[in-house]
């Protein structure tokens, strides 16, 4: 029984597998399910050591089993649709430098812009880019200005919201000091959002829950610093603590109102300083979609030329 199921498996793996690849010896073999071709193809890779498996993934499964770990386990490199999904992919165990996101960052360019002159230099501009919900801690990011404006009333903050939620209404009807104000642009696009952070100072991600938002590698292409929580996985990935940022821990008593003071006490030439930091992350132009697959298969561009149109891998 099981010599005829391995039989089977064989004769279905080399009717739908091989034939796709000259001479029968396939170089690449992609993959969007993890069905038998899947485990086909993982199972060759294994045995030609110069073939090489890409796997594209849409979503996750509902329940992750025994056969989707080995699957992923195998592959040369995971493409997958966006860097929340890549962070997902890599609590699974898959190594970083093995995934591909396919939303970024390959157009940073947009945000690759110094920030524009303004008259009111003295005024601290903050922005908070994503919904104004309960878990975004926005609720809990605006008392904490208010209590160091209480105590600074001879210098003045503006908080710039760019995004909806149910808590637009409740921000809207706190009451502020003279030296607080706040101004909504409800949801923009990247093009205006790239024009926003020409304009201010330093961006907040006060997320009280596990969040993954690529706004942070675009306030900091922008030369922004970053005000964030290590709640967020993109602050804690990407915002070093003093040099690009300040990064907090919102469940620790004080922790947010804490590094709000620091960030808005910095010395102009400190945060001059933390923008050039905050630039230079993202100052080296992506590398294209082709290149990154390179990279994660770790081939040399003449080992294994392919278009990438005929793969179906362009976003």
């Amino acid at each position: 029984m099981a010599a005829a199921l391995t039989g089977a498996f064989a004769q279905r793996f080399a009717q739908r597998v091989v034939p796709a690849f000259p001479g029968g010896r396939p170089k690449l073999t992609v993959c969007h399910d993890f069905g038998s071709d899947a485990v086909g193809a993982v199972v060759r890779r294994s045995l030609v050591p110069q073939s090489r498996v890409l796997f594209r993934l849409r979503q996750l499964p509902p329940s992750l089993r025994g056969l989707h770990r080995f699957v992923l386990a195998g592959v040369d490199a995971v493409v997958v649709e966006t860097d929340a999904l890549a962070s997902a992919v890599m609590k699974l165990g898959v190594p970083a430098p093995r995934i591909v996101s396919l939303s970024g960052p390959s157009d940073l360019a947009l945000f690759n812009q110094p920030p524009r002159a303004r008259a009111d230099k003295a005024v601290c501009r903050i922005v908070h880019v994503g919904d104004l919900e309960p878990e975004a801690g926005v609720a809990e990011l605006l008392p904490c200005v208010v209590a160091w404006a209480d105590r600074n009333p001879d210098r003045h903050v503006e908080l710039w919201w760019s995004g909806e939620g149910c808590l637009r209404g409740v921000l809207e009807a706190q009451p502020l000091p003279a030296n607080v104000s706040q101004r909504f642009h409800g949801k923009v696009s990247r093009k205006q959002l790239a024009s926003i952070f020409q304009d201010c100072d330093l961006l907040a991600v006060p997320a009280l829950s596990d969040s993954w938002t690529d706004v942070v590698s675009e306030a900091m292409a922008s030369r922004l610093p970053v005000l964030g929580s290590s709640r967020s996985r993109t602050v804690a990935e990407t915002v070093v603590d003093g040099v690009t940022g300040w990064v907090f821990d919102p469940f620790e008593a004080g922790a947010m109102g804490s590094a709000v003071d620091a960030a808005l006490s910095v010395l102009p030439q400190e945060r001059e300083h933390m923008r050039a930091c905050a630039a230079a992350r993202f100052r080296h132009p992506a590398p294209g979609l082709d290149e990154r697959l390179r990279r994660a298969m770790r081939i040399d561009a003449s080992e294994l030329p392919f278009d990438l149109s005929a793969l179906g891998l362009t976003s």
